[in-house]
């Protein structure tokens, strides 16, 4: 087929219009170009698109369908051009979200890299808890975001990509008497403080569904937001702290497993189900799940 996009556009004027002289200047060209445009694509198709009278033009059944079909074509051309146009260098702005604390080494390395391939985009980094990150992408304040939590916890409103799990631990100071059992129980565990992430942080969620599935209870006699401070309190021995197995071996504790074993946590590159997202935003997404292996270490 030869079919050219232009005879498309003319003829879905046509349609709109019900004139070919109307047509003709919407677009504007001549009417004796819509008319040959029309003629052409019903040499080529083999059926009759329009009946026309000397009062108006109609579509015919099969031009209803040839109508709907070049419509759709027309559209998803429109919103891929839309999409590519980020690779051509537009100016525009991206919002990226990541939970607060989480350990990415090669982040860094790639935002700064992603800014030098595409400069006419400005990328901006916005921290918070992941159950606050979800509402942003709800609100549209932030793209698309970096979100941990327990396996199973996305909204259904919101969908990704899965880039990472990590193991839970119970986390201990090396001088600890459980440190050497290497499996303990949650009767273990007991009597013992425990030093947690605030409410709406991903352990502090695991914490909350081991609670739910069994009869544990913690005490928790410290709260922090601060990994550092979280893990020097672990370290100086002054109670144990649900932490990924990467984390404790990063900050020199011993660590034991559990049984019953906590739920793990789940990394995913995330953004609203019912958006299109900017060009923008989409080439991020697409270069960060390029290479979601490297940068989610």
């Amino acid at each position: 087929m030869s079919m050219q996009l232009h005879q498309l556009r003319y003829a879905l004027a046509v349609a709109r219009e019900r004139s070919f002289r109307r047509a003709a200047e919407s677009i504007p060209v001549s009417v004796a170009s819509v008319s040959e445009a029309v003629k052409a694509l019903e040499t080529e198709l083999g059926v009759t698109l329009f009946v026309r009278t000397m009062r108006s033009v109609r579509p015919t059944s099969a031009g209803l369908l040839f109508i709907e079909q070049a419509s759709k074509v027309l559209s998803d051309l429109d919103a891929m051009q839309t999409q590519l146009a980020a690779y051509r260098g537009v100016l525009g702005s991206v919002i990226l979200g990541a939970p607060t604390n989480v350990h990415f080494i090669n982040l860094t390395v790639f935002i700064a890299g992603f800014c030098r391939a595409h400069p006419g985009i400005q990328l901006h980094l916005v921290e918070a808890p992941s159950r606050q990150l979800v509402q942003s992408l709800r609100s549209r304040e932030i793209d698309i975001a970096f979100v941990t939590g327990p396996q199973d916890w996305l909204p259904t409103d919101i969908v990704g990509e899965e880039l990472r799990r990590d193991e839970t631990v119970v986390a201990l100071a090396p001088s600890n008497p459980l440190a050497n059992r290497g499996v303990v129980s949650l009767s273990d565990l007991a009597d013992m403080p425990m030093i947690a992430f605030p409410p709406g942080y991903a352990h502090r969620e695991i914490a909350n569904e081991l609670s739910e599935r069994t009869d544990f209870r913690p005490r928790i006699a410290f709260e922090t937001s601060v990994t550092n401070i979280l893990c020097g309190l672990v370290r100086a021995d002054l109670g144990f702290a649900l932490l990924p197995l990467y984390r404790a071996i990063a900050n020199s504790l011993s660590f034991v497993r559990c049984v019953p074993t906590p739920v793990g946590r789940v990394m995913h590159l995330v953004w609203l189900k019912d958006r299109q997202i900017p060009p923008e935003a989409a080439l991020l997404r697409d270069e960060i799940l390029r290479v979601a292996d490297w940068i989610s270490k």
